[in-house]
């Protein structure tokens, strides 16, 4: 945002078109939902071709309604993909953004892990639901991923 150029302002138009052809699509919240969180988290390592910076993604719902979500790059470059992964969890994890070390994170993700806040499980790439907030993923998958985050497309 701090220098746009016509390649953002081309991909401006280009959401601005999809969210034209299809206003009924909406967010579902249902009255019966478990009160359960759940997080999904997920990091493209250096995607930014410009800085090298990564990208961050994660959804947390409340049973199965969609109650948080997030794309942006990391503030700092990773060295590699699993402290743009940490960085990622720690996001998701606690909402901070004025973390400047990753040892912090990593540290941050083990207390919450041990405390049995938190619980690591390894997510098929069809069922990574924060995927569609870090890259770019096929329609088919795409369409998936929108069902599953709660996005109601009527048919």
């Amino acid at each position: 945002m701090s220098a746009p150029t016509d390649t953002h302002l081309q991909a401006a138009y280009i959401v601005l078109r999809y969210l034209k052809n299809d206003p009924t699509q909406g967010l579902f919240y249902s009255a019966n939902s478990a009160l359960k969180l759940t997080a999904y988290s997920d990091s493209d390592w250096a995607a930014c071709l410009d800085s090298r910076q990564s990208i961050t993604g994660y959804c947390v719902f409340l049973g199965d309604s969609l109650i948080l979500w997030r794309s942006k790059k990391q503030h700092k470059i990773s060295r590699s993909s699993s402290e743009a992964e940490y960085r990622a969890m720690a996001d998701a994890t606690l909402y901070h953004e004025r973390t400047k070390y990753v040892e912090i994170d990593c540290h941050v993700v083990r207390e919450k892990l041990q405390s049995g806040f938190l619980k690591t499980i390894h997510v098929q790439y069809a069922l990574q639901l924060a995927d569609i907030l870090t890259k770019a993923v096929q329609p088919a998958l795409f369409k998936s991923l929108l069902g599953k985050i709660g996005i109601h497309i009527p048919s």
